[in-house]
């Protein structure tokens, strides 16, 4: 994963925002492309650029992601030990097995103020534009044909 942001919105234990705005550092600081799977990850990046806000490559795969929203919510299902309900053709997932990317405002900006603001009047109502690209048309990786790049995954009918 590749991010355009430098900053992340910190969160107390119980991950609940507490209004700073810090640095990313280390194994969380995107802007230099690196593995997902490598930490867990549940935190919310604050964008400096939209166009694009991340790219993300694996398995043959490559998104890119534009957004107008200030924040990129990044989880890699770190947690994910008790999914009981199989998957695509049966497969049992677990932690580390999928990745979401949510386009979206700073968490809890309601009670920040310091925090781009989530409220929407008559006058300024919601709006969001998220782009997600995935080059080559379908988004399957040459010779592929399962439809979502997961090998081993049944063919399409």
């Amino acid at each position: 994963l590749w991010a355009a942001a430098d900053r992340t919105t910190a969160t107390d234990a119980e991950l609940i925002p507490t209004g700073a705005i810090v640095p990313l550092e280390g194994d969380r600081d995107f802007r230099t492309p690196r593995p997902v799977d490598a930490v867990p990850l549940d935190l919310n990046l604050c964008l400096t650029d939209n166009d694009p806000a991340a790219n993300l490559e694996g398995g043959g795969l490559r998104l890119t992601l534009s957004t107008d929203q200030p924040g990129l919510q990044v989880y890699n299902g770190h947690n994910m030990t008790d999914v009981t309900a199989p998957g695509l053709g049966g497969r049992r997932y677990g932690p580390y097995a999928g990745l979401a990317l949510e386009a979206q405002h700073w968490p809890d900006a309601v009670h920040h103020p310091q925090f781009p603001s989530v409220i929407a009047t008559p006058e300024r109502p919601y709006r969001q534009t998220t782009r997600n690209k995935m080059p080559g048309g379908s988004g399957e990786p040459p010779g592929n044909r399962s439809g979502l790049g997961v090998p081993g995954s049944p063919p399409r009918e």
